[in-house]
């Protein structure tokens, strides 16, 4: 009963002219148990704030006439011969490998007749790039890519080291190929297919890159605290175990970087033109891969030059140790000896 009357005299309230009630919920009011609140209540209610959603980054192109190429990072190597069956059968894709490329896999949807294609794009190295392909579909393609991945990267790494951008199509000067001030990739409107490739290449170059610099500043988190141990007179905490197995982790960095990595140099085709030669250097400068390149060496030499000399303190050290060794060895001999001498020529056991 007196809930009914409380609940009366606010509707009184409300409904009274220029008078604007403290309490107003968007929550019917009655006198059902299950419905009403009290007033304090009411009012924590509307103190809760509706959380911000963070739009993904391929939002920024839903333009009319601006599409979409996101590359992933997935793997250290991707066994592309073992894969080629499965985007045609499994996804119903027509592949085939870039010519006079082995190492990098073409896949084209070829329902998409009339509409901007979707293409797929594979590299041995680890590396899927897709053009114009919705966000329900990629998670379908990389799925199916996981099975064929070597040393395959975790799940935040591939999402953190990802790169989206927007391409458009140049219909009034075809002689431009690149980035546009918008930032977006242009592209001329005939033969996409190598300038696609070409983008591709750099694109899959530059996520691969962030790959690696992740990897290094982890390793340089490692061995930080040996340059304070260093400046401040302390004793080294690492074995020789762990310096060997560092040494050899900056070794295997180098040698993917500088030997085995066929990324961060030019796509190998025939028809590579100079107009694909200028769009190369135009994206290589966008990313800034040449001046990221010689950070990453720079940072690579001097931390192998760190680990060579922690390696050359320790073998001192162990050098000395043995030394040390060797001369109480020779001192405990002595002894022996003179004890012998003594009790020769001064019989003091008899």
């Amino acid at each position: 009963m007196v809930r009914t009357r409380f609940v009366n005299g606010l509707r009184i309230l409300n409904a009274l002219p220029g008078v604007k009630f403290l309490f107003a919920n968007p929550f019917r009011l009655t006198a059902d148990k299950s419905t009403f609140y009290h007033p304090q209540e009411l009012f924590a209610l509307q103190l809760k704030r509706k959380p911000i959603r963070i739009k993904p980054p391929e939002t920024k192109y839903k333009t009319p006439g601006v599409f979409t190429v996101r590359a992933f990072p997935t793997a250290e190597e991707i066994n592309l011969e073992a894969l080629l069956p499965v985007l045609e059968d499994a996804l119903s894709l027509k592949a085939e490998h870039i010519q006079q490329s082995l190492d990098v896999l073409r896949a084209v949807n070829e329902s998409t007749l009339g509409c901007e294609s979707q293409e797929i794009y594979v590299f041995r190295e680890g590396v899927v790039v897709l053009w114009n392909v919705p966000s329900i579909a990629i998670n379908n393609i990389l799925a199916e890519v996981h099975k064929f991945e070597h040393h395959r990267y975790a799940n935040h790494v591939v999402e953190q080291d990802s790169e989206t951008i927007g391409y458009v199509y140049n219909y009034n000067q075809e002689d431009y190929v690149g980035m546009t001030e918008k930032q977006e990739v242009m592209l001329s409107p005939t033969n996409t297919q190598w300038e696609k490739y070409v983008t591709s290449h750099v694109l899959a170059a530059n996520v691969k890159l962030t790959v690696w610099e992740r990897q290094l500043e982890k390793y340089i988190r490692d061995v930080e605290f040996i340059t304070e141990d260093l400046k401040y007179g302390r004793q080294i905490r690492m074995s020789e175990h762990r310096v060997l197995r560092k040494h050899g982790a900056i070794f295997a960095l180098r040698h993917v970087i500088n030997l085995s990595s066929a990324l961060l140099e030019p796509p190998q085709m025939m028809n590579y033109t100079i107009r694909l030669d200028t769009m190369y250097k135009d994206l290589n400068t966008f990313y800034a891969m040449q001046k990221r390149l010689r950070f990453i060496k720079e940072k690579m030499n001097h931390c192998l030059e760190l680990i060579l000399l922690l390696s050359a303190y320790l073998k001192d050290k162990h050098r000395l140790r043995l030394e040390w060794l060797v001369i109480g060895l020779i001192l405990i001999e002595l002894c022996f000896e003179t004890f012998y001498c003594v009790d020769r020529f001064f019989p003091i056991f008899k």
